[in-house]
């Protein structure tokens, strides 16, 4: 009844949402490691990139709040029972967040039994919803509280994450992220461009080499095909590295 009561009041679903519906019901029966579930801090959390050698299941979705996490638990936690899950969602309905979290740590435990839950805090908040870090404050406090009345694990990282103003440290907000992100995409490309020219500038060396090898003065146009004139006029059109 209680599942049923949530499912009327749901929210309508996005494409986005659907789509990864959809990813979670292809993947059903994996063994994993780790289940992830929560909104949009875990579906964009890199998994593979932290956790390398370990079989993970990102069921996180953007936007999503604790009730449709209620409300979809079942269809997302279909894979083998993991050692370990981690659970962070709340920011996105903070005024009632934990009046959700004790049937989600109900049923999550009905489903999988032997897991170790570990419930993570809300994180603060920085800029311009820097005014809501009084609700995250208080959801906390309530969270904390019900992790320990349901025995399992609550992770506290919210403290960690706070400057000295009580917000969300600067390395950590979404536009020091898309900058460090930005930095990073650079670089890669000037690399690849780099890698790219000295590729091009190694072939022709050889080419210059084998029409030696067969007599052919590079330098003498009457030595030339029409095909040698053309890949010397491209080449030579191209920026050396040397140049660079």
């Amino acid at each position: 009844m209680l599942e049923s009561c949530y499912s009327l009041f749901m929210i309508p679903t996005s494409p986005h949402y659907e789509s990864r519906l959809n990813l979670f019901a292809y993947e059903k029966g994996r063994e994993v490691d780790v289940l992830f579930l929560g909104d949009s801090l875990i579906e964009r959390f890199e998994v593979e990139r932290f956790f390398p050698d370990l079989k993970c299941a990102n069921r996180g979705i953007d936007g999503d709040t604790t009730a449709r996490l209620l409300d979809r638990l079942v269809s997302s936690c279909n894979v083998e029972e993991p050692k370990f899950i981690i659970l962070l969602i709340g920011v996105n309905n903070l005024a009632n967040a934990t009046d959700d979290y004790p049937y989600i740590l109900a049923k999550l435990r009905k489903i999988y039994a032997k897991s170790r839950l570990f419930v993570i805090s809300l994180l603060p908040l920085g800029g311009i919803h820097s005014d809501g870090n009084k609700e995250v404050d208080i959801c906390n406090e309530k969270l904390e509280a019900i992790v320990k009345t349901h025995r399992e694990e609550y992770v506290n990282v919210h403290d960690y994450l706070l400057d000295q103003d009580g917000e969300l440290k600067e390395e950590f907000t979404v536009q020091k992220m898309h900058q460090e992100i930005q930095v990073e995409v650079n670089n890669r490309l000037e690399k690849h461009q780099r890698e790219y020219f000295l590729r091009e500038e190694l072939k022709a060396v050889k080419d210059e080499l084998d029409k030696l090898a067969r007599g052919i003065d590079p330098d003498n146009p009457e030595d030339l095909s029409d095909k040698d004139i053309e890949q010397s006029v491209r080449r030579r059109a191209k920026p050396s590295l040397l140049d660079r």
